[in-house]
């Protein structure tokens, strides 16, 4: 291996550590999708969260008024296909994935007329690539547009979708086999039977899962809901909005116009407000424990608005320039190394979008179109898509568009920081706690400052990465980039020329 990438695997080993610390493994009650509640401002791995208060660093200088940070971010990504169609599970649609440690599990999917699969998959994902199908004893039975996610590196939960009828029912994969999770014991009353709803983990620790949306034996539905395995169900908020039950927040954090504020911790039978939806995509960051949903549809057409979810509390979230356009059965997962909400697909009056990539980016509140390298998948919906942590890639089996797929992706992304009308303008933040006015977010050393004029380390070396003619050497260096630390983004740009 050469001195570079030795280098490179170093410092991202270092990042590794350094996120870490701030909560980024997976012993700190949070991984995959999910994240404890909150959107304040703090210094995570480097980067600024959006209520714009940082941990490292003091106040920075005023920058100019047209200086906006998020001119500088690019985003760029690669995808690889792993497996065809016909070396694993049959082609499928509204099939759920979930990554475990060392495999990719995947269950039912299909079609509504068929009543879907009740097959359980297994993918390696330690280099023995290929598919193993387990045993369908005590599985749970034939279904599609189920929601499925893993809560720890060996167990998954699985709730509802469709078959040959509505299901209501909670299942856990144990790492060895299914079990009905509420057969034994206490969980309280269940959501309605539903199918096209989304489901994500935001507590580790207590295996809490949050699951919102989806279509019931009445209709679309609106509605919030969380399982633990100490709790059982609980109904956040529901989809009955009439006057006084509660309500959302717009994107400052205020009333809405239309609903009423809800009070600090949502209980039950509290107005979402979000309006009811199907086919939506959600998923969450396990470092800040924002929630993001976005789009779906409403029964008349798709929606393209994006909401985030904050304690027991729904909010409209806003931002400037180009966006995902409406759609549903698209998909969602959080990039955790890139620091991005990726989303992918999805349809449009019944038919597929475009083969676009979009990935939103919390810290500066901006969606960006991806940059794809390379061959890309063909253009689909409702496909399985997760983060796998472990290999900080993404992963994406089946779909379907004008056919039904059965295709394995990986999906590679990096996040590119470059100059903006920020870089130069002010001094960055000198003592530790400081709110900023402007300059790089998150630049300040502790207890001390960079002058202004004088060029960020971690800008340099992003600028530095995109020149790499090795993928892997440039997603390893963006990565370090995007850690923000200043000095190891002065060591790496030195081996970075």
């Amino acid at each position: 291996m050469s001195r570079k990438l030795t280098l490179l695997a170093g410092f991202a080993m270092y990042l590794a550590t350094l996120l870490g610390a701030c909560g980024a493994d997976d012993d700190d009650g949070s991984v995959g999708q999910s994240g404890s509640s909150g959107i304040s401002g703090s210094d995570v791995g480097g980067f600024q969260t959006m209520a714009g208060a940082t941990a490292r660093g003091g106040a920075a200088g005023q920058a100019g008024s047209d200086c906006d940070e998020g001119d500088a971010i690019t985003v760029s990504a690669t995808w690889k296909l792993l497996e065809k169609s016909g070396n694993g599970p049959s082609p499928r649609f509204s099939v759920s994935v979930a990554p475990l440690k060392e495999q990719l599990l995947l269950f039912g999917g299909g079609t509504f007329l068929t009543g879907g699969s009740n097959e359980t998959w297994f993918y390696d994902l330690t280099g023995d690539a290929r598919w193993s199908l387990g045993s369908s004893t005590d599985s749970p039975p034939a279904r599609g547009a189920q929601a499925l996610v893993g809560i720890d590196d060996e167990r998954a939960f699985l709730f509802g979708g469709q078959g040959l009828e509505l299901y209501d029912d909670t299942w856990l994969w144990d790492g060895t086999t299914w079990q009905n999770a509420c057969e034994d014991t206490a969980c309280g009353e269940p959501p309605a039977a539903r199918a096209g709803h989304a489901l994500v983990l935001l507590d580790q620790a207590a295996s809490r899962v949050v699951m919102m949306g989806g279509q019931d034996a009445q209709g679309v539905v609106g509605d919030t809901w969380s399982w633990s395995e100490q709790d059982g169900w609980r109904q956040i908020c529901s989809s009955e909005c009439d006057e006084g039950t509660g309500g959302v927040g717009n994107g400052a954090g205020g009333a809405s116009s239309t609903e009423a504020s809800s009070g600090a911790g949502g209980a039950t039978g509290k107005c979402c407000g979000f309006g009811a939806r199907f086919d939506h995509a959600a998923a969450a960051d396990p470092e800040t424990g924002q929630l993001l949903m976005h789009g779906g549809h409403d029964g008349n057409q798709e929606l393209a608005s994006l909401w985030s979810l904050k304690g027991d509390r729904w909010r409209e979230l806003t931002s400037d320039g180009e966006q995902p356009s409406a759609r549903s059965g698209h998909a969602m997962a959080f990039h955790a190394a890139a620091k991005l909400f990726v989303l992918y697909g999805g349809t449009r009056d019944g038919q597929a979008v475009t083969d676009e990539l979009w990935a939103y980016a919390p810290d500066v509140q901006r969606w960006y179109a991806v940059r794809v390298d390379g061959e890309k998948p063909p253009t689909r919906g409702f496909g399985g898509f997760v983060y796998d942590r472990a290999r900080q890639q993404l992963l994406m089996f089946g779909g379907s568009a004008q056919g039904t797929y059965g295709d394995l992706w990986s999906l590679q992304v990096a996040r590119h920081v470059g100059r903006s009308a920020c870089d130069g303008a002010a001094g960055a933040g000198g003592g530790p706690g400081g709110a900023p006015n402007g300059g790089m977010p998150g630049a300040g050393a502790p207890g001390g400052g960079t002058p202004g004029g004088v060029e960020d380390p971690c800008v340099v070396l992003g600028q530095c990465c995109s020149r790499l003619t090795s993928t892997q050497d440039r997603i390893l260096c963006q990565n370090a980039a995007n850690g923000r630390d200043p000095d190891t983004c002065t060591g790496l740009a030195d081996y970075c020329q």
